[in-house]
């Protein structure tokens, strides 16, 4: 018993780091490095939001096909070799001098990207229970955070010590995670019974993961999985709005100096960290495992906090950074109840395919945030920004709340 206690540690350790990697490089840098290369090369809003539509669709569709791969491969060489692959891309599109190749370099980083998640879905899945899996899932979650808030203080030293050039604001991290890879690589390992444990997963009923049919009725015509798909494509709308295009409406919008523009993201990244621990903690020991509940009333104070955040006059740093922090806090429970929801709705043993199939809505939903976004600043302005914001955010929460309602309803009659 020791021993397990010690692997599920150790496992949790590592992909909690590893993941950290990916969120190092994922959007945070990016956030900073596109103001950078609008002015070296005069692109648009428009043009910064292709870049981003077409890299999340990658990442959208990537989503969906590892997450099928993953329930079926050794998770500790998948997870290494894509965190790998990003990192090098990132670091090639340092030496980039061409729209055409920071278009494909970033694209080929998201697909790289998109092998993060389902892995860590399978192995959370594969380590621990039901009852053990909603904190743990919100522990690992605040690997982004983690990552995320790495990647400010990354960006912050690069820009003091090389006078914001944009190349090193990829270079540097790129490297980070190619270590963060290498420790993946070296101290990972797959399931339990890899390891010559007996699986968590007391079930005696037996699904083939090759049957199309088992794949269908469990997770791609599962109501309750479609539901909170759905949910996560306004979800991660909302939430990527506000990671990618932060730095620039706290400048131009809420007229914010440029200390703030690091800081007030950050804050948020801090509280999310608490925000998704509660979350986590409250639906497993409160709620008893239902998670809809849960994230249906964070993501209506979500949008009231981004409507009050839409309404506040510009120049006040401290409130903003309050309301950023109260964003992140109540962001992230959503983000994590969907993904143990949709394990939850269909089987822990297809939790790589149910998350994938969230991510590639979630992604579907990132990719608007790019072109949409782009083009609604640029014809509209900040106003339609938000406005839309706001209304994804009331899209969402209609659909967490129809899951929990038909969750609920099926539970009463079983």
């Amino acid at each position: 018993m020791k021993q397990f206690k010690y692997w599920q540690a150790r496992i949790f350790a590592s992909i909690f780091i590893g993941y950290a990697g990916f969120y190092l490089i994922r959007n945070n840098i990016f956030s900073y490095a596109f103001p950078l290369l609008q002015k070296s090369f005069g692109y648009s809003n428009f043009d910064i939001g292709v870049i981003i539509t077409l890299g999340n669709l990658v990442h959208a569709f990537g989503k969906g096909i590892n997450g099928l791969i993953s329930d079926r491969v050794n998770a500790r060489y998948f997870m290494s070799f894509g965190l790998l692959g990003s990192a090098l891309m990132v670091m090639s599109m340092s030496f980039s001098q061409s729209f055409t190749s920071l278009v494909l370099l970033y694209m080929l980083h998201q697909g790289f990207q998109s092998m993060g998640w389902p892995p860590c879905a399978k192995l959370l899945s594969s380590w621990f229970t039901k009852q053990e899996l909603g904190l743990r899932w919100s522990l690992l979650n605040a690997s982004q955070q983690f990552g995320g808030l790495a990647a400010y203080f990354v960006v912050a030293f690069v820009m003091w010590m090389f006078s914001k050039d944009w190349h090193f604001i990829f270079f540097v991290p790129a490297f980070l995670s190619l270590c963060a890879a290498l420790f993946l690589f070296v101290f990972l390992r797959d399931t339990p019974e890899s390891m010559g444990f007996e699986s968590v997963c007391k079930t005696d009923k037996k699904i083939d993961l090759y049957d199309w049919k088992v794949l269908k009725k469990l997770v791609y015509k599962n109501p309750l999985v479609l539901y909170v798909c759905c949910a996560n494509f306004f979800l991660y709308y909302v939430r990527m709005s506000l990671i990618i295009w932060a730095p620039k409406f706290l400048a131009e919008f809420k007229q914010v100096k440029t200390l703030a523009t690091i800081t007030n993201p950050a804050m948020k990244d801090v509280c999310a960290v608490v925000g998704g621990i509660v979350a986590g903690y409250i639906s497993d020991h409160i709620f008893k495992g239902d998670r809809g509940i849960v994230s249906t009333i964070y993501m209506v104070v979500i949008t009231i906090l981004i409507f009050v955040l839409w309404q506040l006059p510009g120049g006040n740093a401290t409130l903003l950074m309050f309301l950023m922090g109260a964003i992140g806090f109540f962001l992230t429970g959503p983000q994590i109840l969907i993904g143990i929801s949709a394990t939850d709705y269909s089987d822990k043993r297809l939790s790589g395919a149910a998350t994938g199939l969230t991510g590639f809505f979630g992604y579907a939903g990132t990719a608007l945030t790019g072109v949409g976004s782009g083009w609604l600043l640029d014809h509209f302005g900040w106003n339609a920004f938000f406005f839309v914001v706001c209304v994804s955010g009331v899209c969402a929460s209609a659909f967490l709340a129809l899951a929990w309602y038909k969750r609920l309803n099926h539970d009463k009659m079983v």
